[in-house]
């Protein structure tokens, strides 16, 4: 289980602006979507505090893991696909019953819950990509970690990964057609092992990888 009080956080905190980010998306969409999807701010917790809604998302490869909670329970994860915006594997609790399991999915396909918040994740990624300087810092703080790991970093020089808070600053969300350069993300990003699948048909097993080495492995909150 995903350990949430402990990661990288985005916080959406009024309705207003989720919607005016997917306004902003899908007036741009054409060239949004022609170039690649990319992901300038590392596994986080979005949280959508006038919708109790939170997702926490990471990289599977070319696919996104997004891990579903509502009212603050868990209540599903379920793969995206950037490229087709398409979702599947849908995976429930394992102690949830098998009725529970079905009045869930349900209502989660009667409210079309995850297609909603897969549009919101990859419309909050575009504009992070493109408007990250609208991204400002508001809070630090330590990250907590085991004693054993803490000591490896005494050992190695290292220094206590950082949960940082970010918010998006009050300048409107930008106009029809405006668009700016790709900035590299200033952290690592820990993909996970996943297995690819070539041309020929042949699955084959891709270990665990970090992207971007070499830049900050601290972990941090952002707020819109």
């Amino acid at each position: 289980m995903i350990d949430i009080t402990n990661c990288n956080k985005i916080i959406v905190d009024t309705i207003g602006k989720t919607e005016k980010i997917i306004e902003w998306y899908q007036q741009n969409k054409d060239w949004l979507d022609a170039e690649e999807f990319r992901i300038p701010i590392p596994s986080a917790l979005v949280e959508l505090p006038e919708e109790d809604i939170k997702f926490y998302y990471e990289q599977e490869g070319v696919f996104v893991r997004l891990h579903l909670y509502m009212g603050g329970v868990y209540v599903c994860n379920y793969r995206y696909d950037p490229k087709t915006q398409e979702i599947e594997n849908i995976v429930f609790p394992a102690g949830l019953s098998k009725e529970k399991r079905k009045v869930a999915r349900m209502v989660l396909a009667a409210d079309r819950t995850p297609y909603k918040e897969a549009l919101k994740f990859h419309s909050l990624m575009c504009f992070a990509t493109h408007y990250r300087n609208c991204i400002e810092t508001t809070e630090q703080k330590e990250k907590r970690i085991s004693h054993k790991h803490r000591k490896i970093l005494r050992r190695s020089g290292g220094a206590t990964p950082l949960i940082t808070t970010y918010r998006i600053d009050s300048r409107p969300v930008p106009a029809d057609g405006t668009k700016r350069h790709y900035t590299k993300p200033t952290e690592q990003v820990s993909v996970r092992g996943f297995y690819r699948t070539t041309k020929t048909g042949k699955r084959v097993w891709v270990r665990p990888f970090t992207k971007y080495n070499g830049n900050s492995g601290n972990n941090k909150t952002y707020k819109v």
